[in-house]
């Protein structure tokens, strides 16, 4: 999973399903309201590659 910010700058990156993101950058600061894109991959059973690319309002 990745997210970037709206120039494309990546804000956050993991590899594991049981870390996902909480609204901090990468340095671990809080991350700025607004929009964000975010990217994961994965594989399936089958080894096909699924990627899903979308956007969040980020809110607090």
């Amino acid at each position: 999973m990745q997210v970037y910010d709206r120039w494309g700058g990546i804000v956050f990156v993991s590899n594991s399903i049981d870390y996902g993101w909480d609204g901090k950058n990468v340095s671990g600061d809080w991350a700025n309201n607004g929009f964000y894109l975010y990217q994961i991959a994965t594989f399936d059973r089958n080894g096909r590659l699924w990627v899903y690319n979308e956007e969040l309002n980020l809110m607090r």
